[in-house]
């Protein structure tokens, strides 16, 4: 949903418009760092309320665009 809605955070590279596996993969598993710098940790996990299922908490800060990004729900494949 937050690919959906252009809402991916900053931290993981993203700058608008289609959003790449590899940022989808980032934001699950997070980017391990190479030499010197220290990679990016993923999206925050958490139960849906007493279940066994789990979800990746967006992350929203003042000021969030919401952007709805059509292509992705009318695509045919």
């Amino acid at each position: 949903m937050c690919c959906t809605l252009g809402t991916v955070p900053e931290h993981f590279g993203f700058s608008g418009g289609r959003v790449d596996l590899s940022t989808f993969f980032a934001m699950a598993r997070g980017v391990e760092g190479t030499g010197s710098s220290e990679g990016t940790a993923p999206l925050e996990m958490t139960k849906w309320f007493d279940t066994n299922y789990h979800y990746l908490v967006p992350e929203f800060h003042r000021g969030q665009r919401f952007l709805l990004y059509l292509s992705r729900l009318l695509k045919n494949n």
